[in-house]
């Protein structure tokens, strides 16, 4: 999960390869889409993104979200088209992995993330002076041990089986491509 900036995404796949899963936040996705538009338009737009998002048919919510693009861009909100195209792939990797209802929305959100960092960012805030890495280590995980104090359980964590085995699925099929390119070479 992240926030969809195009480096991150980048770098979670030159790290990762074939295995990552990368899967945007559909909260930013659709403030990014929307704030392109008139705001007489903004609604309705933000309705539909959201339905397709939450689309338990990948390939049917990414058929939505497409033909929401062309609509935009025949309407003359060539921005907001292309702002909603970027990445969109990637905006259904959670419904690929067959991760459903709660734990889909949980995942489908940075908001946990950064939930947890805006405390730890409170409690070093009091901070003035560094001294050494050290201390900024210290002080980061005096902030993420405040910001535990308010975790709740994921929405949805009894479907995290659902999501392990997909990813195991993931991995095991990108090692065996890897290995028949390998023999192939």
């Amino acid at each position: 999960m992240i926030d969809g900036g195009k480096a991150l995404a980048a770098g979670v796949k030159r790290v990762f390869g074939a295995t990552a899963a990368v899967a945007p936040c559909t909260i930013h996705k659709t403030r990014n889409v929307t704030d392109d538009l008139p705001a007489e338009l903004r609604p309705g737009l933000r309705r539909r993104l959201v339905k397709a998002f939450a689309n338990p048919d990948a390939a049917a919510g990414l058929a939505a979200a497409k033909a929401l693009a062309a609509e935009l861009d025949k309407a003359g909100h060539q921005d907001a088209a292309a702002s909603l195209r970027e990445g969109l792939d990637d905006m259904f990797t959670v419904t690929r992995l067959g991760v459903t209802a709660a734990l889909a929305r949980s995942l489908s959100s940075t908001n946990i993330i950064e939930s947890m960092i805006g405390t730890a960012k409170a409690t070093m805030g009091n901070v003035k002076r560094w001294q050494d890495p050290a201390m900024i280590k210290r002080w980061t995980v005096a902030g993420m041990l405040n910001a535990e104090r308010g975790f709740r359980r994921v929405k949805g964590c009894k479907e995290m089986a659902v999501l392990v085995a997909a990813l195991k699925a993931r991995v095991a099929a990108a090692e065996k491509k890897a290995q028949a390119d390998a023999l192939v070479a």
